[in-house]
């Protein structure tokens, strides 16, 4: 099949949770977009929004390591819709959580597994950058040791960048995987260069590993593993695409409104 034709996103999705599912992570179905006993939030934004109960109090967790794909709502991205090509307001996250189970060692090699091995998305390594935060030197030694993964493609960010931290509470640093569509062009030189169209971010691992509390962080008793991918973001990406509205998953709901709005025109 032509690649641009085979990396359907049921495909994608699919394969997300089955590669997780093989390494013994159980499967949560999806939630609503209407959060359940959580008056802080008005819609679900992020994968791991559904799971906050489970990480307030582990017991209640079906499992420790969970993998689930979840719709989300962000209302912030709005403005950002015109401007990019890869924005949604309404999107579907990829995610697998640990709790005081796998962390770096174990969730590092699937996640590259699932992006570059022939099995699963084969998407070249040279096309690859990963970001890992300046004094995170355990990511850093276990990125190096993947297959194929090449160096001068790992580049550090600072707090403000590669830190996941929302004040008081859990926080950690995190590392990201994006997407070169311009490979001939030069090598970015640090993380502020991967800023701009030729770059797309398309997976987010944040590892709470800190209780932050005041000006302290304390290590965490259970440290854990946050990690959201978009399925539209990636898509685009093996569909070889200009922004996500052209993807499968949207592509016939837009052809479908054009024509309601030609036959409309005729009539009139």
């Amino acid at each position: 099949m032509d690649k641009k034709t085979s990396f359907t996103t049921n495909w994608i999705r699919d394969g997300w949770l089955n590669i997780f599912q093989q390494k013994g992570y159980y499967l949560l179905e999806p939630t609503s977009l209407i959060p359940q006993d959580d008056s802080s939030l008005l819609w679900i934004n992020s994968g791991v929004a559904a799971l906050k109960k489970y990480f307030n109090n582990p017991n209640l967790a079906p499992a420790r390591n969970l993998v689930n794909c979840q719709c989300v709502i962000r209302t912030d991205d709005l403005v950002n819709i015109n401007s990019q090509s890869y924005h949604q307001t309404l999107f579907e996250m990829l995610g697998c959580f640990s709790i005081g189970s796998n962390f770096k060692s174990e969730v590092i090699p699937i996640i590259w597994e699932f992006f570059t091995s022939s099995k699963w998305l084969n998407i070249d390594t040279q096309r690859l950058f990963i970001t890992v935060w300046e004094n995170d030197s355990v990511s850093l030694e276990i990125w190096k040791k993947q297959e194929k993964v090449n160096e001068n493609h790992i580049l550090f960010g600072t707090k403000q960048t590669n830190f996941w931290d929302m004040g008081d509470g859990p926080c950690g640093p995190n590392s990201e995987i994006y997407f070169d569509f311009q490979p001939d062009q030069k090598i970015p030189r640090n993380i502020m260069e991967l800023d701009n169209k030729r770059f797309i971010e398309i997976c987010n691992i944040v590892f709470p590993e800190f209780y932050h509390k005041k000006n302290n962080y304390l290590p965490l008793a259970e440290k854990c593993v946050d990690v959201g991918a978009g399925l539209e973001r990636i898509a685009m990406v093996l569909q070889d695409k200009k922004n996500t509205f052209e993807i499968d998953l949207w592509e016939p709901v837009i052809q479908l409104i054009n024509q309601t709005i030609s036959r409309t025109k005729t009539n009139l």
